[in-house]
């Protein structure tokens, strides 16, 4: 994550200055929480990697990272566990004496850590201690909090201090208890923690933690969200240009590479690494036939890519997928509905689920029109189809499709003709062929 490098980022100035406003917050005294949200490979690595950049340029802040596993997790305190272990590794930097003292808390255990001798002397780090009431004090949780919180107050002292948990999207409600508590007991320090969530993986609990969290310090002033989306035209452009090394970018090509792209980083990405390796698609984005980057196509890596991120949908939502993708682009909702064979409630949801994780949207202005947000997550859906499901489905979307008389002879033909129904496929009704 750290790179003591320089980071060229594409269409993200203000995200990168919203968090070194933040920064500046904090170093003032005043903690801050930024989180920072999107869907996978949509360029929340790029960016913090390009802030902590700066960052370590400047050296003026301590740094702390950590993780959250995954909905399973068994420890509810491992991402702390992780802080603390990395605290211990640097103790000889930090000349702060500890041990690790274990503590049972409800289900797992954290590595606690203790302030060894100063502690047991009586010798409280001054102003750097929480106070507690004597119920709190008396519990092994709440010792353990002060503990943790206690060890941040003295690494701060030092200097500002930025703790970045990546995948906070999966941190256990327990520390999302414990974070709240240091945020509380360190609102005046100079404090940053950054959250990195994944919009497209988020358990209910541990994302309802998270957002009352944030919301809890946004009415006071001291969370902000950074949403990282897909970037605008003028952004593919410029990191075209970049990463193949050309002076210009002729129009067809922008057009198409966006198109099929929709501006995904990650999708981005893998399709320049394509074109790179294709010396006559090279040769298309300076000077482009009449059909420029027509056939395009999804390399191995970005379809694994694209498909890992619907691994875990249901099998009403990849039925509803697989059957999208044989259509046009657009498609109406009884067109689908009469694709998929499950029932209407299920359909239902499962459409919901996909508009709402922004694989599908609604045509602006079209009533109950669907398409898929990007070309190209369409094209990976298709090739992974196995050739018999294709030759089903295609023959199904021409008979729905000839039915609804919603379509034109061409595409018809066109269905009929991959769903091997030549006898349709090639009959007078269908004389284009």
């Amino acid at each position: 994550m750290l790179n003591d490098g320089k980071v060229r980022l594409y269409g993200r100035d203000f995200e990168l200055d919203v968090l070194m406003k933040a920064l500046e917050s904090a170093k003032q005294g005043s903690a801050r929480f930024v989180l920072v949200e999107g869907e996978g490979g949509v360029g929340k690595t790029q960016l913090l990697d390009a802030f902590f950049s700066i960052v370590n340029d400047a050296g003026d802040c301590g740094v702390l990272l950590s993780d959250c596993l995954g909905p399973y997790e068994i420890d509810p305190y491992l991402p702390f566990k992780e802080l603390i272990e990395q605290i211990q590794r640097d103790r000889h930097e930090t000349g702060m004496r500890m041990m690790y003292e274990p503590v049972e808390i409800g289900v797992g255990s954290l590595a606690l850590l203790a302030l060894g001798e100063g502690r047991e002397s009586g010798q409280i780090w001054g102003d750097f201690s929480p106070q507690l009431d004597d119920d709190m004090a008396a519990s092994g949780k709440s010792r353990m909090f002060d503990n943790v919180a206690t060890a941040l107050h003295y690494l701060e002292a030092q200097k500002p201090l930025i703790l970045l948990i990546n995948n906070i999207q999966w941190m256990p409600p327990a520390s999302v208890s414990l974070l709240q508590y240091i945020f509380q007991s360190m609102s005046n320090k100079r404090l940053l923690v950054i959250g990195a969530s994944r919009t497209d993986e988020q358990g209910a609990d541990a994302a309802d933690s998270i957002l009352q969290f944030y919301n809890s310090l946004k009415g006071a002033g001291k969370a902000i969200k950074v949403e990282l989306g897909t970037l605008p035209k003028d952004a593919v452009l410029e990191m075209i240009k970049a990463y193949l090394s050309i002076a210009d970018v002729a129009d067809e090509a922008l057009d198409t590479i966006f198109t099929t792209t929709g501006g995904h980083p990650l999708f981005l990405h893998e399709t320049l690494n394509s074109i790179k390796k294709d010396p006559k698609l090279w040769a298309e984005i300076e000077n482009p036939s009449k059909d420029a980057l027509y056939h395009l196509s999804v390399s191995h890596n970005i379809s694994d890519a694209i498909l890992n991120k619907f691994a875990n949908l249901g099998e009403s939502e990849k039925k509803l997928l697989y059957s999208a993708a044989v259509i046009e682009n657009e498609f109406y909702f009884d067109m689908l509905y009469s694709m998929v064979d499950i029932d209407e409630e299920k359909f239902i949801d499962a459409l919901d689920t996909l508009t709402e994780r922004g694989i599908l949207i609604e045509v602006p202005g079209k009533d109950e029109i669907y398409r898929f947000k990007r070309r190209i997550v369409k094209d990976a859906i298709y090739s992974h189809i196995s050739k018999a499901r294709k030759r089903l489905l295609h023959k199904r979307a021409g008979g729905v499709l000839e039915s609804a008389g919603r379509s034109n002879p061409y595409l018809l033909a066109q269905h009929f003709f991959q769903g091997e129904d030549v006898r349709q496929g090639i009959g007078p009704q269908h004389h284009c062929w």
